[in-house]
């Protein structure tokens, strides 16, 4: 099992890396090819070692989602959007803490 550090190497990974990067450049320009599916599966297969995958890319979850990956994936800014939400409905939250670091009172 790879540690949360670890990054597989190989040269299938830099051509897996270097078309996620093709897709990436795509989609932040609003192209979203059915395809691209088909290719994250197909590269996500080969890594049977791994236990999720990081969508470490604002666009790629428009490519890949739970319902089309073999893996557990990961989106960072979903992550990020529950953690706001978990914090500002928390009971230790209170007004005058979010205020003053911006120089209000």
């Amino acid at each position: 099992m790879l540690s949360s550090f670890d990054v597989p190497k190989g040269s299938h990974f830099n051509s897996h890396l270097k078309a996620i990067q093709d897709m990436q450049a795509q989609l932040s320009q609003g192209h979203i090819d059915p395809l691209y599916e088909t290719v994250f599966e197909s590269m996500l297969a080969r890594y049977t070692e791994i236990d999720a995958v990081v969508l470490a890319c604002t666009e790629l979850p428009l490519a890949i989602n739970a319902r089309n990956s073999p893996k557990p994936l990961i989106d960072p800014v979903q992550c990020q959007c529950e953690a706001a939400a978990r914090f500002a409905f928390s009971n230790d939250l209170k007004a005058s803490n979010l205020i003053r670091p911006f120089g209000l009172s």
